[in-house]
């Protein structure tokens, strides 16, 4: 019987997921940071909570087995969670990820976070100098772009991860 119903369960958010891959954006309220490019999200439709890997976005690692802390990886997670914690945000589908089932490595859902005004979380970020520009996976070529432009420009003015130690 456990079995049956955590089958249905895993089926029903993968119908969910693939729904909203074709009609649009899933509201939803980030509950938990996990580092400053992991979250934890309860889907507005639905209820269920979902594990995000934010699309572009490469913080510092944080919770590495093999690793140690690396450098601003505690500001970036503080500052994911000054923007996120409690909010609701949109999540957004990249179609590059649609044959995955939008499921990464580590099957977090793989999405970008948009805040309610429209900008990108991960862009903010970027821009900030909390983050790399995640370029390793393709996703919308535009969005990449403007990605790489973030970084670019955090870099140049030496903010965050790009300041002078």
């Amino acid at each position: 019987m456990k079995t049956m119903r955590a089958l249905f369960l895993v089926l029903f958010v993968f119908f969910v997921v693939s729904a909203a891959g074709a009609a649009g954006d899933l509201p939803a309220k980030v509950i938990r940071v996990i580092d400053g490019d992991t979250v934890e999200a309860r889907l507005a439709d639905t209820g269920i909570i979902e594990r995000i890997r934010i699309i572009g976005l490469d913080t510092p690692e944080l919770h590495h087995p093999r690793k140690p802390v690396e450098y601003y990886a505690q500001e970036a997670k503080e500052r994911a969670e000054l923007l996120l914690l409690g909010k609701s945000i949109k999540l957004r589908l990249d179609e590059t990820n649609t044959v995955k089932g939008h499921r990464g490595r580590y099957r977090r859902l793989l999405a970008h976070v948009i805040f309610s005004q429209g900008a990108y979380f991960a862009e903010s970020m970027i821009l900030e100098g909390y983050a790399h520009a995640y370029l390793k996976y393709p996703f919308d070529p535009a969005l990449m772009e403007r990605f790489r432009d973030a970084e670019k420009q955090a870099r140049q003015s030496g903010r965050g991860l790009w300041k002078q130690r």
